[in-house]
């Protein structure tokens, strides 16, 4: 380096002014047992996550349950929440609309395959 500045600024990020030791060696994490995601930890929480604001009053949270926002599902005890959620209705649907067209399918196929 031939410019007096860059050199000094260059010695000045070598220095170290927070310890006055020798290096030190690395610290080391210690090695789990097996691979845990973050969304199972080893140990369960013990406190429920706080939020801010004061807690909601009983009044407040049967108001919530009642509360319609756009797209959201409708209220309990409803006949479109029953709908919606009935499992019945959704195989009735699924099969309804899946078997008759394999069938005819199946038909028309062995139909123009025995001609």
């Amino acid at each position: 380096m031939r410019n007096p500045r860059l050199q000094q600024y260059a010695a000045s990020l070598s220095l170290r002014y927070a310890s006055t030791s020798g290096p030190q060696k690395a610290r080391l994490l210690e090695k789990p047992d097996k691979f845990r995601a973050p969304s199972h930890p080893q140990r369960l929480r013990t406190q429920r996550p706080s939020y801010a604001g004061p807690a909601l009053s009983e009044q407040e949270l049967e108001a919530q349950k009642t509360k319609q926002y756009p797209h959201s599902m409708p209220p309990e005890g409803s006949f479109q929440h029953w709908f919606l959620t009935n499992k019945f209705i959704h195989l009735w649907i699924t099969l309804v609309g899946q078997f008759p067209p394999g069938g005819v399918e199946l038909v028309t196929d062995w139909i123009y395959r025995a001609s």
